[in-house]
């Protein structure tokens, strides 16, 4: 997948969030060998590799293609290969407010280690906390 698709694909997964990335952001971090990204026609995960240690940055799953399974089995390969990669643990940062992913990430193994106040703005532009959310792989 090009960094202009990944962008599109981002603004059609998150139409109430700004896009957070660039074309260019996608071009560099599709560029980094320490990143993980997994993209396909119903979605995709975007993380990295730090020493022993990965990040799972964004996932997102059309809305048309929702609670079928996708986000699960992306989030199921981002763990295999950043296992492959090196890494022992992974984490990532969820909106307090976000049922669903956090129901995912939940059934997925991860537990919720921290919180960060105030990190994201919701739909309505008020700033919400985020948990922050551990497995190890």
């Amino acid at each position: 997948m090009t960094p202009a698709e990944l962008a599109e694909m981002e603004a059609l997964c998150f139409p109430e969030t700004p896009v957070t990335w660039s074309v260019s952001d996608y071009g560099q971090h599709l560029e980094n060998p320490h990143s993980i990204t997994i993209a396909g026609d119903m979605g995709f995960i975007i993380g990295r590799i730090i020493e022993d240690e990965a990040e799972v940055i964004t996932l997102g799953v059309l809305p048309e293609h929702r609670h079928a399974g996708h986000g699960t089995d992306l989030l199921a390969t981002f763990q295999i290969k950043a296992k492959q990669k090196g890494a022992s643990v992974a984490f990532l940062e969820v909106s307090a407010e976000n049922e669903a992913a956090l129901a995912l990430y939940k059934s997925a193994g991860f537990d919720r280690v921290g919180r960060r106040r105030k990190y994201y703005a919701n739909a309505k532009g008020i700033a919400v906390d985020a948990f922050i959310l551990k497995k190890t792989l």
